[in-house]
């Protein structure tokens, strides 16, 4: 992002450079009127992209993100639950989390397998086990946001 940021300044004072150095060669008036616009030109440039960049960034990232139906999602959805080697995964790491249950991300992995899978009791099972064991964390808190969400969709 910062070599961005910085690419960006430089080609607008390039650009802003182009298009006024006529004016360089006149009074001191008309340069004081030059280096003006050009700071306008360049704060304007950077606060509008300040304030409408991540707007444009997050609408690309959710579109990119989300099924564009309900039936894709749940296709999508079937198609990884037969996935039998994913289902091994999950078990694994179950069975993992019951050897060591002092694992806060595993416990937040188990419980975005289970939305995934559309498993919600059994994540609902997982959330009281992982709360018992490390606690309310922020993360497990917002995986069981997030199949809530899931759930009511």
């Amino acid at each position: 992002m910062i070599i961005f940021i910085g690419i960006a300044i430089l080609l607008t004072v390039l650009t802003l450079l182009w298009i006024l150095r006529p004016i360089f060669g006149a009074t001191s008036g008309v340069k004081t009127t030059a280096i003006t616009i050009a700071a306008v030109t360049v704060m304007g440039a950077f606060s509008l992209y300040a304030f409408l960049g991540p707007i444009a960034f997050a609408d690309f990232a959710n579109q990119n993100s989300k099924p564009e139906t309900a039936a894709a999602g749940q296709q999508i959805r079937a198609e990884i639950a037969d996935d039998a080697q994913i289902k091994q995964m999950v078990t694994t790491l179950a069975a993992k989390l019951e050897a060591n249950p002092n694992n806060p991300n595993g416990w937040v992995m188990l419980l975005r397998s289970y939305k995934v899978l559309g498993r919600y009791d059994d994540a609902d099972a997982v959330f009281a086990k992982a709360k018992k064991h490390i606690g309310e964390t922020p993360e497990l808190k917002s995986a069981y946001e997030e199949l809530k969400t899931e759930r009511s969709k």
